[in-house]
């Protein structure tokens, strides 16, 4: 979308996010009219003239319509990726890992796991606002994210192979590793996040990548969120990540069961987190 197109939409689209009966119609739309809508918001996110601000907030909104709709914006999907292996690598907690080829590069298939039928429309969900998320993020310390593909009649999140693992499995294999550089990398990659207003919400080794190059990439913003307070007061589910995450990885304050409210992950508790992923990086 060119500035000119885009310059009549960008006043309209301010109205639709500062006012509460406008956006909710906005993030209820369904089938064919959600579909059309994201595929206009997203080339409205591709528009350099949006300020910080109401970048975010339609980035959120993008995120409410496609988690409530169970689509994604068009562009992202990908043809012409082909399977090189037939069983998973490995395997996280909602989905499993395939190694797979698009364009001559080695790729990373993320495919939702599917234990019933009644799960998928969760599922669909759930990736459809990782894939809206993902896709905003450029950053050399953030894994980047290829598109969308099907494979099985399952949805696949497409990134790039890691062939050094994460940097536990790294350093094990590389002990004399620049610790401190990774945890540069590290912290680098949270800054960016933080500064687009994003948790990550599970910041942990096993989700720290190493480059080819020897440099680390975040991955894993399946319970990530935007934070935008004032869409947040809005809606009756917060679009700020809950919980979700590690355990062991967790800030002491998210396991309050006295307070009255739900404590949601914040910048704060990333930062608890990252501190565990330095006793990670100096114990490994």
């Amino acid at each position: 979308m060119q500035g000119n197109d885009s310059s009549q939409f960008i006043p309209q689209l301010r109205c639709i996010l500062s006012e509460p009966r406008l956006y909710q119609r906005l993030v209820h739309f369904k089938d064919s009219n959600a579909q059309t809508l994201l595929d206009l918001l997203q080339l409205l996110l591709d528009v350099p003239e949006l300020d910080t601000q109401l970048r975010r907030s339609l980035i959120a909104a993008t995120q409410r319509l496609s988690r409530k709709s169970g689509r994604y914006p068009i562009c992202y999907e990908l043809k012409g990726v082909k399977q090189v292996e037939t069983e998973p690598v490995t395997a996280g907690g909602f989905a499993d890992i395939y190694r797979a080829e698009f364009k001559g590069k080695v790729v990373c298939l993320k495919v939702a796991r599917l234990y019933q039928d009644s799960q998928l429309e969760y599922l669909l969900k759930q990736f459809s606002k990782e894939v809206i998320l993902w896709g905003q993020l450029s950053h050399p310390n953030v894994l980047p994210m290829y598109g969308v593909y099907r494979f099985k009649n399952k949805l696949c999140l497409v990134a790039p192979w890691m062939e050094n693992g994460d940097i536990g499995i790294y350093l094990k294999k590389n002990p004399k590793a620049n610790r401190h550089s990774l945890c540069a990398d590290i912290v680098q990659g949270l800054q960016y996040l933080h500064k687009e207003s994003i948790v990550h919400g599970d910041l942990k080794g096993a989700n720290i990548l190493i480059h080819e190059t020897g440099k680390a990439c975040l991955s894993d913003f399946g319970i990530s969120g935007v934070l935008d307070s004032n869409i947040v007061a809005w809606t009756s589910q917060s679009s700020v990540a809950s919980k979700g995450g590690s355990v062991r990885w967790q800030a002491p304050e998210l396991f309050d069961m006295e307070k009255d409210e739900e404590v949601k992950n914040s910048p704060y508790s990333d930062m608890y987190a990252l501190g565990c992923v330095f006793y990670e990086v100096s114990c490994s």
